[in-house]
């Protein structure tokens, strides 16, 4: 058998690409095809040679381990082609006559030939440098007449550069001989293996196109009923897979070079530094060697020096140093963490700590780090959410209950949040303590979860002393990582001082927020920080700006399936463009908006969201003639906000008042806006003065206006202390004063197009505006959209032009898996078998979904699901 082409294998794949490539090989006198075992060297060379209608021209030589006299099996190949050469006597070294004049005369019977020869070499190592030197004259001073085939594990030392630079040379390897998935496909349905191209394709991935390594997943997958499902696992605990991996690679190396593989297995890529921590000096000249000899590892592209084990292989290498040295594996880990660790690689360190079970010395690190700003950041799909998620709950050291605690913040469950934070002890027993960093992660977590969820006040207690622990210091400078640390705390002060009505110190913490650190650079991080400037902008009137960074929000939000701590930047966000459009009275535009988010309107937890929705929404009413159904939605929602948000809730009571104003109500107005006490509120003067202008009471609207300093307004507050002056005015009667002052207010709203206090202000004031033609045709940006739209627009979202909803946050496919046995009524514990996970896991999907749809029951996400698209109606 040594000299017959071998047998194509039984459920045989044709590889009418790789035929290909071989073909181009005609005229030329190499062909090296170099690859690992099991890849299907010999069985692509043999059909080749079958197919291309060369077999009586080929002479096929199988060497084994052991044979060291290639001319030997070369000139019988030769003899049985018609070519009988005699063997040199006596040969001495490669540079003896007699030896070159053998050589000459072998080549010169081959180039009179009288056909073109093929000798196929299959599986010899050619590692000799003078027998390579011999067969590179022979083949170059034959005219072309022979063409060598070298099939093995390495490359031959033939002078292959030079061959390349000539062009006469074909080369296959490893990359080119992996199956593709329709390959692999064919390769296992020939093996009675059937599986959804899915499957078929996270199978290929796994094993890279080994073809060995497919036949051996095939065998155990045949006649399975739960083939599918056993694709994750049947690569690294297939039996014969390890077997063949151990005896044909591990094995087969030298025992300094099997040490070696073993001790450098651990991480997942080897650069230069960390491959001689692991494998001393001479690792990476090594590593290099088993990259050249196809030892199932390979440099990784893009990073020079550095490699990678193929990952069935890794998890070999990692059972077998498991079962062979566990303690030497526990160090090796630890090496590598620490290595990794102090050159910046943090995730890639706690992996080798999860890797060994070290909680605790993960959580420990996940602190000391300051990376608990950053899973914040990069929201509860990341790798350290996922690392952090994995910390036992019944461990209690302090550092593993905040990373538990970080890690259900992320997750928006802050509940969970607040009950392990509540395990810890309630003040820091020294004042170095005070600022060590667990205590600084304390008083971030506490911090953001504060900031959204507790009474405003509590809320900026915890951030004020979380800005106390974490705000810069020259003295002790604050490490590197913990800006993102430092940026989420911005971020939850601007929230709370938002939430308290101090606007500017809002939008300074806001823009602070959003340059601090790598988490400005985070798409869901900086488009909360954006959609909450955007809100503090808008309630200031600088509606240009507004606009520009709530669309910037949006925009950034769409680039991240998971937006980190920010849970509704899209909703803030729209919100923010809803008041802005109804600023500048475009009520087509604004409805469109609410419409979208609706729902997150309706179950908000947050009163930034909940005041701005329900603020436009009775805007919108009250501009399309429903004052009454305005009013009692302000009513209701201010009483909704009372408990936890008195400046938000009496915001919606001045709403309420200037409706009641432009609905020619003064009195109740002034009644209305007696239960506003809380500062600052300086639109509360603002809507008083005109009532009571309205009244007829000039003294008490000029008291009221005096109550404000105008060089402290923002700008939509500028325009309605000037629409107060001109009520005043109109009572007094000084028509032509009025008359200037409205005309000063048109042009400082023209700024920014503000036409809604034009269109709300007291009746008289309204009147005025009508009777003077000529000030509104020196502005025309006032005619705008509004008029026109506000015919079109329905006071109730059910009779308005329809505008599609949209999900908050994307569903990731296991909650859409999820999902599709909750609309086809299945129970918890009944799609957990389905899903072969447990209960709980099923539980926390439950609840992603509802908060995503915006709901509080599981029929009622199906029907939201239906309705914007996700499911079938």
């Amino acid at each position: 058998m040594r000299y017959q082409i071998p047998d194509l294998p039984s459920a045989h794949v044709r590889r009418p690409r790789l035929l290909a490539v071989l073909g181009r090989s005609e005229t030329l006198p190499l062909v090296v095809v170099s690859a690992p075992a099991g890849t299907g060297k010999t069985t692509l060379v043999a059909e080749w040679v079958r197919c291309s209608g060369s077999a009586s021209s080929t002479g096929w030589v199988s060497l084994e381990d052991g044979d060291t006299d290639l001319w030997a099996h070369l000139l019988a190949s030769l003899d049985r082609l018609g070519v009988p050469v005699e063997r040199e006597v006596g040969r001495t070294d490669g540079t003896a006559p007699d030896h070159r004049d053998w050589l000459l005369g072998l080549a010169t019977r081959l180039a009179r030939a009288p056909r073109r020869l093929t000798i196929v070499l299959d599986g010899y190592e050619l590692a000799s440098l003078d027998v390579a030197h011999d067969l590179d004259f022979v083949l170059r001073h034959s005219l072309g007449r022979l063409r060598l085939v070298v099939v093995g594990r390495v490359d031959p030392v033939l002078p292959l550069y030079r061959y390349r630079l000539e062009d006469q040379l074909v080369e296959v390897r490893v990359s080119d001989l992996a199956f593709d998935d329709d390959e692999a496909a064919e390769l296992l349905t020939r093996l009675a293996v059937h599986l959804s191209p899915s499957a078929v394709r996270d199978l290929n991935d796994r094993t890279k196109g080994w073809v060995a390594g497919l036949r051996f997943a095939g065998r155990a997958l045949v006649d399975r009923p739960d083939a599918e499902e056993r694709v994750a696992e049947v690569v690294s605990q297939t039996h014969d897979i390890n077997e063949y991996l151990v005896g044909e690679v591990l094995d087969a190396h030298p025992p300094q070079v099997r040490r070696l593989m073993l001790d450098t297995c651990v991480p997942d890529v080897l650069c230069a530094g960390l491959a001689e921590e692991l494998g001393g000096p001479r690792a990476p000249h090594l590593l290099a060697d088993l990259a050249r000899a196809n030892a199932f590892i390979e440099e990784v592209p893009g990073q020079p020096g550095s490699y990678r084990y193929y990952p069935f292989f890794r998890d070999l290498l990692r059972a077998q140093l498991a079962y062979e040295s566990p303690r030497a594996r526990t160090k090796l880990h630890r090496r590598t963490a620490r290595w990794l660790r102090l050159r910046g690689h943090a995730v890639e360190s706690l992996i080798q700590l999860a890797r060994l079970g070290a909680w605790d010395s993960l959580a420990i690190q996940l602190v000391e780090d300051r990376l608990t700003g950053r899973l914040l950041v990069e929201g509860p799909g990341s790798a350290l959410a996922e690392l952090a998620g994995r910390l036992p709950s019944e461990l209690v050291r302090p550092e593993v209950v905040a990373a538990r605690a970080a890690v259900a913040l992320a997750a928006g469950d802050h509940l969970r949040c607040a009950e392990e934070l509540a395990g810890l002890p309630r003040q820091p027993s020294t004042e170095t303590e005070a600022t060590s960093p667990l205590w600084q992660t304390v008083r971030m977590l506490d911090a953001v979860r504060a900031s959204r969820h507790d009474g405003v006040d509590a809320a900026n207690a915890a951030v004020d002393a979380a800005d106390a622990v974490l705000r810069p210091d020259p003295v002790r400078a604050l490490p590197p990582a913990g800006a993102e640390m430092r940026a989420l705390v911005l971020l939850s002060k601007g929230v709370a001082r938002l939430r308290r009505g101090d606007l500017e110190p809002a939008r300074q913490a806001l823009a602070g927020a959003s340059r601090t650190g790598t988490a400005a650079q985070h798409p869901g991080f900086r488009a909360e920080c954006l959609a909450y400037q955007s809100v503090v902008e808008a309630w200031q009137g600088r509606l240009s700006r507004a606009r520009a960074g709530a669309e910037e929000a949006i925009s950034l939000a769409g680039r991240t399936e998971a937006p980190g701590v920010a849970r509704s930047p899209v909703l803030v966000a729209r919100l923010a463009l809803a008041r802005i459009a109804l600023d500048r009275y475009d009520l087509r535009a604004s409805q469109e908006q609410v419409t979208a988010v609706r729902v997150g309107v309706d179950h908000a937890e947050d009163g930034v969201s909940l005041c701005l929705g329900e603020s436009v929404s009775a805007g919108l009413q009250a501009a399309s003639g429903h004052p009454v159904a305005a009013l009692a939605r302000l009513e209701t929602a201010s009483a909704r906000l009372s408990a936890l948000d008195s400046w938000l809730a009496e915001g919606l009571r001045v709403e309420a008042a200037r409706v009641l104003l432009s609905a020619a109500k003064p009195q109740a107005a002034v009644h209305e806006l007696a239960a506003v006490t809380s500062t600052p509120h300086a639109d509360r003067s603002l809507v008083l003065a005109q009532a009571q202008a309205e009244q007829g009471d000039a003294s008490a609207a000029r008291l009221s206006l005096a109550q404000v300093e105008e060089t402290a307004l923002a700008p939509a507050d500028q325009v309605s202390r000037l629409l107060a002056q001109v009520a005043t005015e109109l009572r007094t009667s000084a028509p032509d004063r009025a008359r200037g002052t409205l005309d000063r207010a048109l042009r400082l709203a023209s700024r920014e197009q503000l036409r809604r206090p034009f269109h709300e202000a007291a009746p008289a004031v309204r009147q005025l505006i009508a009777s003077e033609p000529r000030l509104l045709a020196e502005q025309p940006w006032f005619a705008g959209p509004g008029p026109r739209a506000a015919t079109k627009v329905s006071a109730s979202p059910s009779t308005a032009e329809p505008v599609r909803p949209e999900v908050l946050e994307r569903l990731t496919p296991r909650e859409l898996e999820v999902l599709g046995h909750l609309e086809a009524l299945l129970s918890t514990d009944e799609i957990a078998e389905k899903m072969f996970v447990s209960v709980n896991t099923v539980r926390t999907h439950v609840r992603s979904i509802l908060r995503k749809l915006g709901v509080n029951r599981r029929n009622a996400a199906v029907r939201r699901a239906r309705e914007i698209g996700i499911l079938g109606s």
